[in-house]
Formats: structure tokens, C-alpha cells, sequence
């Protein structure tokens, strides 16, 4: 019975629970050993290269390739996704509009703009304060995140780095 790659993929994925009649619909241990030709007692021989190269060829190298790490700009806008960061951005910008927008002398009843941002000249400082801030705050988020991923990185590769012996 010839074994295609497919069927392997579908003995690997299939559920725990499910694994021994996939397996036994395959020849049991021995049906797949001898459908790869592979020997039970002594696996593969690695003094036949050509053999090695076809598997490597028709299976590919038992190697995964690593998740690439997020990109500053991806960990930054996952830091302004936060609800908090999202209000003050969009209450900044409220603030920088109207700092910028030149009211009437009949509308400045009470002058709490002029109060609060110091002169009608002044008044976008606060929204512009407002971003910079939010700014200031998704960039060492960010960082904190990059730094940390880097650290995970470095004891998963250690922890990886395990030399194993296959009998």
C-alpha cells in the first residue's frame, strides 16, 4: 500500500482520541514503517545519502521556521489599541481643533478657554500636550513589548538548544 504525504498530515492532525484507528486504517506502526521503508529496529540508514535526499526531497527538512517578531510599527499600533489611549487621542485632537478655531468676542461670556489654556493664542498647547503625551506612551509600550519579546525569544531558543538521543 503506497503511503502519501497526505495521509501522514492526516495521521498527525487527527485528535488523540482518534490516533489508533487512524493509525490501524494505515497498517498499525508496522503498515507505515514498512510504507515509508523504514526499519523498526534500526530506522534509516545515514550512510545512504541519496535515500536521505530523496525523503528530504518528497517530505521536506524536519525544521519549522520561527514566527517572525512583530515590527515596532505592528507592537505601537497594538499599544493604541487601547480604549484609555484611544479616548485621550481622540479628546487631543478635540482640543487641538479648538484651540485652533477663533470664537467671537459675544460668545466669550465666561472665558474659561482663555483661563484654562492661557490666552486664545495658546489654547491648542493643550491639545497638542494631550497627543504628545499619548505618543510618548504607545512608544515606551511598545518598546517595553519589543524588549520583552526579545527576551522570550532568547530563553525559547535556550530552551530549545536541547541535545536529545533517539534510540
Amino acid at each position: 500500500m503506497p503511503l502519501h504525504i497526505k495521509d501522514l498530515v492526516r495521521l498527525v492532525e487527527t485528535p488523540k482520541e482518534h490516533a489508533a484507528g487512524a493509525l490501524a486504517e494505515l497498517g498499525g506502526i508496522e503498515g507505515v514503517a514498512q510504507a515509508l521503508n523504514v526499519s523498526l529496529d534500526h530506522g534509516l540508514d545515514s550512510d545512504n545519502t541519496a535515500d536521505l535526499a530523496a525523503r528530504e526531497k518528497t517530505f521536506g527538512k524536519n525544521y519549522i521556521e520561527p514566527e517572525k517578531p512583530q515590527t515596532i510599527f505592528q507592537l505601537m499600533w497594538h499599544a493604541f489599541q487601547d480604549l484609555t489611549i484611544i479616548i485621550l487621542t481622540v479628546a487631543g485632537f478635540i482640543s487641538l481643533v479648538l484651540g485652533f478655531i477663533p470664537f467671537p468676542e459675544s460668545t466669550k461670556k465666561v472665558k474659561t478657554r482663555e483661563l484654562s489654556a492661557g490666552g486664545s493664542s495658546t489654547a491648542w498647547i493643550e491639545g497638542a500636550s494631550i497627543i504628545f503625551a499619548v505618543l510618548i506612551v504607545v512608544f515606551v509600550t511598545a518598546i517595553n513589548d519589543y524588549q520583552k519579546e526579545k527576551q522570550f525569544r532568547a530563553l525559547n531558543a535556550i530552551k530549545e538548544d536541547e541535545k536529545i538521543k533517539v534510540i
